[in-house]
């Protein structure tokens, strides 16, 4: 199917669906797709009706908080959007996120069950971030491309996070895109190598994107085959898991409809650091104590430059990265690499694990 990604459109195949591997226990297979794929969805994670029941409760709060952004003579319910709006901004206003029939959902038990089973782990040994991205996306909106890891990437290797549809979230209405193995095909090094090591988000928005055009991953990575973009229709209840690494982005929003959609955070183990980046703390299991991080508000000083000029710098770093590789040899499309394919490969040079 063709999709919007963002400014550019691109074609995308479904998400494989991972809930018959969950539901049945067959928790190896469903770790072992995790590990291979960099994500793994899931139907009705949670129950449709909890998760509608938030939805009313998050439109109720934004209708008192921002009614401008809300059709007139339409109840905020429907969420339908006035004409032109745009930056809703709910990601400021985290008691939304707190309040009970809200926080139901994001912190659910189900959330942390499947965390621990795609970490190995006890559920009990798995902590989640006290900030939440709860995110209201107007018409034409989107979430640009990235890894987590330039969120959260400080901390424990053994991290994931969860992205839920807070209502039925059709593809034209800014689904989530997984670039599927992109977090550990070669053909993407040049990526990980540059990107992936930065630290410049500071919040989830804009800042942190590698690009706000799903067919830049295409210019950028050692073979244009790999990229293999995964999208579906969600409805009340999905979620997908994904990998720190993994490359991925939301559809542009182009209906009148505010898709409504939360991250939880970060899910790792307990004996690691819980970042909130946009409150500017940092809470160390061990202790309880919180502290400033260095800098202040977990940024570096990459962040002085404007959003716009550091992801052209980083793209541009990326693109000469894969391309010097093809002047020595390295990673084209004509690569001498004899290295077996792995059996869930296509065969093409660069679609090797990193």
């Amino acid at each position: 199917m063709k999709v919007m990604a963002g400014k550019g459109e691109v074609v995308a195949q479904p998400m494989k669906d991972s809930s018959d591997l969950y539901r049945t226990d067959k928790l190896g297979d469903l770790r072992e797709r995790f590990q291979r794929d960099g994500y793994v969805y899931i139907k009705k994670l949670l129950p449709p009706d909890r998760v509608l029941q938030a939805r009313s409760i998050t439109l109720s709060s934004l209708a008192d908080l921002r009614p401008d952004v809300f059709a007139k003579g339409v109840s905020p319910l429907q969420g339908t959007a006035a004409e032109g709006t745009s930056a809703i901004g709910l990601l400021g206003h985290q008691q939304v996120a707190r309040s009970d029939g809200v926080a139901s959902v994001l912190e659910a038990p189900e959330c942390f069950r499947l965390a621990a089973a795609l970490v190995g782990e006890h559920e009990t040994n798995i902590v989640t971030t006290s900030y939440k991205w709860l995110r209201a996306v107007a018409r034409g909106e989107f979430t640009g491309v990235h890894s987590d890891r330039v969120f959260l990437g400080k901390g424990s290797e053994r991290l994931l996070t969860l992205w839920l549809p807070i209502g039925d979230v059709p593809v034209e209405q800014g689904a989530m895109m997984v670039c599927r193995g992109s977090h550990r095909l070669r053909a993407f090094a040049p990526i990980h190598t540059c990107y992936g090591k930065s630290q410049v988000g500071k919040d989830g928005t804009v800042s942190g994107w590698f690009s706000d055009d799903g067919n830049d991953v295409g210019t950028v990575v050692a073979n244009r085959y790999a990229v293999d973009w995964r999208t579906t229709d969600f409805e009340a209840g999905d979620a997908v898991a994904l990998s720190l690494d993994v490359i991925h982005m939301t559809a542009a929003n182009r209906t009148d409809q505010i898709r409504l959609i939360a991250t939880p955070g970060g899910n790792r183990l307990k004996i690691q650091e819980i970042r909130a980046y946009a409150t500017g703390t940092v809470v160390t299991q061990e202790t309880g104590r919180e502290q400033a991080p260095a800098g202040g508000r977990g940024l570096t000083a990459a962040a002085a430059l404007s959003d716009l000029t550091l992801r052209n710098i980083i793209k541009k770093e990326c693109h000469n990265s894969s391309h010097e590789k093809e002047r020595r040899g390295g990673g084209s499309t004509r690569t001498n690499n004899k290295r077996a394919a792995p059996r869930w490969s296509a065969g093409r040079a660069g679609n090797q694990p990193l």
